[in-house]
């Protein structure tokens, strides 16, 4: 189904799934029980023997030992687990994930950060502390100006098309699918990039599609999708190309029952919107960058333009 938008950056998946994940990972890792930063025993009580000390000497070291395990909570003392993406499948649910994956995204590494101290307490080999975990993918700076710029030369990150005519009846859709999950064009992270050329005032709108793993019940409220649009216009007096930034739209999975069907829908994230469509304009070309991401990773999808008077 294609996604017309008319149409901020979500792609963090903190699900309680996503927090139980992070902590099998963050256990597999080592940083359980007296492996845990902060469990360890300061140089100088490694050094010393008790029956050394005397009573304020004993007291002076249980002071320093607690001292030594307030570490703050900061970048460099969270702990942090890296994976593969074969890792994680492998303690999914059964059917959350289907078979879309590619073999080269089975090797694709996935980090995982608490984002405060975690460890055994109690010594049952369970991590507490689910609720403060979250598993994160890279950081995805959406709608870069620089997304109109970047060279999409490398199909991986993007695809070149031309506006068709105008149907009679219907909606015509000119755009490009990315070939998997793995697009990152320079300067404009982890988004694919469709240009569409020949657009010079002709009445367009812009659209995406999913393209990746089925959508169920079970996933998809997992799974989310951004929409970024740019134009470019001749400029005559400096006698070059300038790209302006049309807008960014970011939705959500919501899984829709009906008496007759049920599927995965698309609703805006709050505070984003449709884009706006194109009438009586002056850019030549336009792009879209596009990114889907559900389960922790990244997507294969669609983005273009569509056109057309519509059913007769």
């Amino acid at each position: 189904m294609k996604h017309v938008t008319r149409h901020h950056d979500t792609s963090l998946l903190s699900s309680s799934l996503g927090r139980g994940l992070a902590a099998v990972l963050l256990a597999s890792s080592g940083l359980s029980g007296c492996d845990a930063p902060g469990n360890e025993p300061s140089d100088r009580a490694l050094e010393l023997d008790e029956e050394d000390l005397d009573e304020d000497e004993l007291d002076a070291l249980a002071i320093e030992q607690e001292d030594a395990d307030e570490i703050p909570l900061d970048d460099a003392s969270a702990p942090a687990a890296t994976e593969t993406i074969a890792d994680v499948v492998a303690m999914l649910p059964p059917g959350a994930i289907e078979s879309d994956l590619l073999p080269e995204d089975l090797d694709r590494p996935v980090e995982v950060i608490a984002d405060q101290m975690v460890i055994d307490v109690d010594g049952n080999g369970v991590i507490d502390g689910f609720d403060d975990l979250v598993t994160i993918s890279d950081p995805m700076a959406i709608g870069e100006a620089t997304c109109a710029t970047t060279s999409i030369a490398n199909p991986i990150n993007g695809g070149t098309v031309a506006m068709s005519a105008t149907p009679a009846c219907g909606y015509a859709h000119d755009g490009s699918t990315s070939p998997d999950g793995s697009y990152n064009p320079a300067n404009c992270p982890h988004q694919y990039i469709t240009e569409v050329t020949g657009t010079y005032a002709k009445p367009l709108s812009f659209y995406w599609s999913w393209e990746g793993a089925s959508l169920t019940q079970e996933n998809c409220s997992l799974a989310h999708a951004n929409l970024s649009a740019y134009g470019a216009f001749f400029n005559w007096i400096g006698n070059n190309t300038v790209w302006t930034k049309l807008g960014t739209s970011s939705m959500h999975g919501k899984w829709v029952s009906g008496p007759l069907f049920s599927y995965c829908g698309w609703e805006y994230d709050e505070g984003s919107g449709p884009l706006p469509s194109l009438g009586n304009h002056a850019y030549y070309k336009v792009r879209t960058a596009a990114q889907a991401t559900g389960f922790i990773i990244k997507q294969r999808v669609e983005g273009g333009v569509t056109h057309g008077p519509g059913p007769c």
